[in-house]
């Protein structure tokens, strides 16, 4: 409201006087065509399945039906899954396997001496063979390597070769001199009675020499067989030492052959063991990786069991795609003939139009009062 001596400005919006007749026909055609609407493209542009598609669809889901629900390639890659991830001959491979490495001789080779039963018992006999008879080599070996008897033959040959020489230590010689003797006294006596000489000086003489001579003889030959006696007893006594040496190095030879076939068994022993556990470990690793192998085989198993879904979820997701589409287009043709949305395209055309900006102006009521005063005193 304008003040007493004050004025007020007012603006508004008008159309231009050049647009006016052009507007006026824009709203009247504009309602005229709003009248007939809405206007949207009536078919569908959605793009549909192609032939090679849908025969497509129709393969895959034929392979997915067909190897699915227990038929075709699932039902063997289920009976993999539930045996652990294993097929029956791989099944049959592991039970084997399993044999093998639970095998009780391979057991007894690792958990005993690494030798077979058979091994033992030539072993245990070896042993009473060669601990028996080194007790008994010893005893022989440390008598200088003779036996008992061999020992009395080379005391009797030591006796001989260290004894003195004794021409009365022999009873047996000194009867058989004396038996010499008394045959060569007959013998001359015979001779010198037949010469008719017996029992003369010379004679005596005679039969005293010849019995001399004879005596020496016999004892030269006894001294000598003595001293042959004591040669062949310290030739024997000497073949028996060499005899024990050889002895003792039979007896060492064959201890230690026998030792060395005892340390061969027990060697060997010991490397049976130890391929045993080679064997054993070899089993247990190539069953520990067929577990694994069977754990990565279920999941193959499984996946490849569910390609078959997989496929059919595609094709499925497919024909989703499609009705995704179709079902925007029929959004699409709702939202052009809704009637508000209709109103809004027509309501925008109506704000669209230009318009002016005019400004007028009302006097404060002090001028408006003298204005009219002029104006009455003109009129006068």
């Amino acid at each position: 409201m304008p003040g007493a001596t004050s004025s007020q400005s007012t603006t508004q919006q008008q159309y231009p006087k050049f647009v006016e007749g052009f507007g006026k026909d824009l709203f009247k055609d504009g309602r005229a065509a709003f009248n007939q609407g809405p206007y949207y493209y009536k078919g569908s542009t959605v793009t549909p399945f192609s032939k090679q598609t849908e025969g497509a669809f129709n393969g895959m889901m034929g392979t997915a039906n067909a190897n699915s629900g227990g038929n075709g390639m699932s039902g063997p890659l289920q009976s993999i899954m539930s045996n652990g991830g294993f097929n029956q001959g791989q099944l049959d491979s592991m039970a084997g396997l399993k044999g093998l490495s639970s095998n009780s001789g391979l057991s007894d080779l690792i958990n005993g001496n690494g030798l077979t039963q058979d091994q033992n018992r030539a072993f245990g006999g070896l042993q009473n063979t060669v601990y028996g008879n080194n007790s008994a080599l010893q005893g022989t070996f440390n008598s200088g390597g003779l036996t008992s008897d061999q020992r009395s033959v080379a005391d009797r040959y030591r006796g001989i070769m260290n004894s003195s020489f004794d021409i009365n230590s022999n009873p047996a010689y000194q009867s058989v001199r004396q038996q010499a003797l008394d045959t060569q006294n007959d013998a001359l006596s015979a001779r010198a009675a037949a010469a008719g000489r017996y029992g003369g000086g010379m004679d005596q003489a005679i039969l005293a020499r010849e019995q001399g001579n004879l005596a020496n003889r016999m004892d030269d030959a006894e001294y000598r067989n003595w001293q042959q006696r004591a040669d062949a007893s310290a030739a024997g006594l000497a073949g028996l030492g060499q005899q024990g040496v050889n002895n003792q190095l039979g007896i060492n030879s064959a201890q230690q052959s026998g030792l060395q076939g005892l340390a061969s068994i027990g060697q060997m022993g010991v490397d049976n063991r130890n391929n045993a556990i080679g064997i054993k470990g070899g089993l247990d690793s190539s069953l520990f990786n067929m577990g694994q192998a069977g754990l990565g085989n279920m999941g193959i198993a499984y996946q490849t069991a569910m390609q078959p879904y997989q496929t059919q979820r595609q094709v499925g997701q497919e024909h989703e795609d499609l009705y995704t589409r179709n079902m925007q287009d029929r959004l699409r043709a709702f939202d052009a003939k809704n009637p508000f949305n209709h109103l809004q395209q027509y309501s925008s055309l109506l704000s669209g139009a230009p318009m002016n900006t005019v400004q007028t102006t009302s006097p404060s009521w002090v001028n408006t009062i003298a204005g009219g005063l002029l104006a009455g005193s003109a009129f006068l």
